[in-house]
């Protein structure tokens, strides 16, 4: 039966007496589609307990329900709405906009397909999910542990995971930080929310690279910041214009990706990360780093991140598990002064509580025994064979309808359709064939051609599918 207590919302008109109130009410979602033709109401009891009225006062709404042709009574089985009334649909709580439309599962294309130039995300068959899954059920076989099931008082995030980031990072990355330093996130996406509701001011600028990562930007926009562009090049994002807007804007932060820049995958130069930090220091705002993969590079060392360097405290760096593990496992964490992270403490306990203890304590674990690590040296040596297949296939047969270059590292292609080629006839008849091709709007970019070709989730057979059915719909579109 449906919940007629909660669908009932009485008006507040006190003129009206109680009755009509509730037959209007009843006669509102009838209109709606929520209450059916043919639907059996409550009996004049029932519906009295429920919205904790007299017994006549349900008669007298129901005799007024009769009275104008809403409802029927049928000997010996009850009330009902009249099946004569026409079937009404019900109105969906919001219309779906282009870029939020889902297929019947609820899930994206994106993520249906069987096959997918994603976006660039890690391949999960590679993850050491059966050692996770281990720590899991040791952990919560340990009595000892259990204990921590609880509400915390510690809202930075486990412990004994700060500690082993703190060693991670300083073997890995040359930054030297306590676990005093570290605070555990859900995932970058609620680490730059953190951040900047908890130390943007309103209306305040926030610098972003063009073309850049839409989410942080929208989450610029959510949080009450200036969204304030500047070029990305091939050597990263274009410094010099930070000082000609620092002299005009109130500029807060700088968010940059310094290692495979998203959407476009280069790296930022050692040049212009020095400017970035004498810039920072000369107009006081505070840089974002978002390092999402730094443990994908191919070509060479990996460039170490600006957090490393000499920043004064002006640098919050932001690193993720969710690329090295899986995206759904959400885990990241945020380095930067014990000030500010008591800030983005404060507001974690508002909106997560105790984050999740028992994957935070089997993450530790697994970079405590050297896990990670072992992964990440077997998937930097999958990804990069990746990376060179699908190069290599679009260089000898799509050079004349794709244009890139090879990235140096990181997970996906950031690729530029020919000028006659039609990318959205080419997408839609891809999709109905099982293969997700991305469309240039998820990416703006002045040319309105490029978009990312994630390579890292396929593996080869998969890659050389999936490169076939996109060459052959290009050729033929």
């Amino acid at each position: 039966m449906l919940p007629f207590a909660s669908l009932l919302h009485l008006s507040d008109d006190s003129k009206l007496p109680v009755y009509l109130r509730i037959s209007n009410a009843i006669i509102e979602q009838i209109s709606q589609g929520t209450i059916r033709p043919g639907t059996r109401l409550p009996s004049s009891r029932a519906l009295a307990d429920m919205l904790q009225v007299h017994r006549k006062t349900i008669v007298a709404a129901y005799d007024e329900l009769y009275a104008q042709g809403w409802i029927e009574s049928r000997s010996t089985k009850g009330t009902f709405v009249n099946d004569q009334l026409p079937t009404v649909d019900p109105v969906p709580l919001t219309p779906s906009t282009p870029d939020q439309e889902l297929t019947s599962s609820g899930l994206s294309q994106e993520v249906l397909l069987p096959l997918r130039f994603d976006d660039g995300f890690p391949d999960t068959r590679l993850a050491p999910l059966a050692s996770l899954g281990k720590e899991y059920s040791s952990l919560l076989k340990d009595r000892k542990f259990t204990r921590y099931l609880t509400y915390t008082s510690n809202f930075m995030g486990d412990q004994k995971l700060r500690e082993q980031i703190a060693l991670h990072l300083r073997d890995t990355r040359g930054i030297y930080v306590s676990t005093d330093h570290i605070l555990i996130s859900r995932g970058s996406i609620m680490a730059f929310y953190l951040i900047l509701v908890s130390h943007l001011s309103p209306g305040a600028g926030v610098l972003v690279g063009a073309p850049g990562y839409q989410t942080f930007n929208k989450i610029v926009s959510r949080t009450g910041g200036r969204l304030l562009e500047i070029p990305v090049d091939e050597s990263g994002l274009q410094v010099d214009h930070i000082a000609e807007l620092c002299e005009t804007e109130l500029v807060e932060f700088v968010y940059v990706v310094p290692h495979h820049h998203h959407p476009t995958t280069v790296t930022l130069s050692p040049e212009r990360r020095l400017r970035l930090l004498e810039l920072s220091k000369q107009y006081g705002f505070r840089i974002i780093e978002d390092d999402y993969d730094f443990d994908f590079h191919y070509e060479s060392g990996a460039i170490l991140p600006l957090t490393s360097l000499n920043h004064q405290g002006k640098v919050i760096y932001v690193g993720s598990f969710s690329k090295t593990i899986a995206p759904s496992l959400r885990l990241a964490f945020v380095v930067a002064s014990p000030e500010i992270l008591g800030d983005l403490a404060e507001l974690r306990r508002l909106i997560d509580r105790s984050g999740d203890p028992v994957l935070e304590r089997a993450v530790a674990r697994l970079l405590e025994y050297g896990e990670i690590r072992r992964h990440l040296n077997k998937a930097v040596k999958v990804y990069r064979s990746r990376r060179d297949l699908l190069c290599r296939l679009l260089g000898e047969e799509l050079s004349d309808y794709i244009s890139f270059q090879v990235p140096e590292g990181g997970m996906a292609i950031w690729a530029k359709y020919a000028q006659h080629l039609n990318i959205e006839s080419i997408s839609q008849a891809a999709a109905k064939e099982g293969l997700y091709v991305p469309l240039p709007q998820a990416y703006p970019s002045p040319s309105g051609r490029h978009v990312r070709l994630g390579y890292s989730s396929m593996n080869e057979e998969e890659i050389r599918q999936a490169f076939g059915m996109l060459k052959a719909l290009i050729l033929t579109h």
